[in-house]
């Protein structure tokens, strides 16, 4: 039996890191992005099956808030892969149990992403295939989506437009992908 990748006693997987922001035309297309770091496909298959959430739904996310940057930093200081502010990482941290993690890491990140977006479902009701309104969730913070504090915020209803429209893309482009993933 395979050990779970996200056991505080598993190895960590030294694909993940430090690894550079990917080019600019990788990111336009998912199955170049993954094809050139199969890896990722590997973290994502493990979080679409522990969160039930789709991998192009979390590339769409992670391309929206970071670019792919494991470095990046926002002026709120929000900060990784995930762009997670520091108190919402050590919550997590917390509930997962899981200290040894990294927002520098893509594998740790899309966990993270995958369980926010079950916490948005168990706080706030929104399905996890609503990437529009779990995007909203994931921007303004659980209690801010639930006192829907994204409606005095125009530039974010058309962010998260743009951000179901790049999940929608990246979904086409995986299911066609001469590769092999099956999703």
């Amino acid at each position: 039996m395979s050990q779970d990748p996200w056991d505080n006693l598993a190895p960590r997987d030294p694909r993940y890191q430090n690894e550079p922001q990917p080019a600019v035309s990788s990111m336009e297309n998912a199955c170049v992005l993954l094809s050139q770091r199969p890896h990722w496909a590997e973290a994502l298959d493990a979080t679409r099956i522990r969160w039930h959430i789709e991998p192009w739904q979390v590339l769409a996310f992670m391309h929206q808030e970071s670019r792919f940057n494991p470095t990046a930093m926002s002026t709120s200081q929000a900060y990784g892969y995930a762009q997670v502010k520091q108190p919402t990482w050590e919550w997590y941290q917390m509930k997962r149990g899981r200290q040894n993690v990294s927002r520098e890491r893509f594998d740790d990140a899309v966990d993270f992403i995958g369980w926010y977006a079950n916490q948005n479902v168990i706080r706030n009701g929104v399905d996890l295939n609503d990437v529009r309104n779990q995007y909203l969730a994931y921007h303004e913070g659980l209690g801010g989506f639930e006192n829907r504090s994204f409606l005095a915020k125009p530039w974010l209803m058309t962010i998260s437009d743009k951000v179901a429209d790049r999940a929608a893309l990246y979904q086409a482009q995986l299911r066609d992908c001469p590769v092999g993933w099956s999703y």
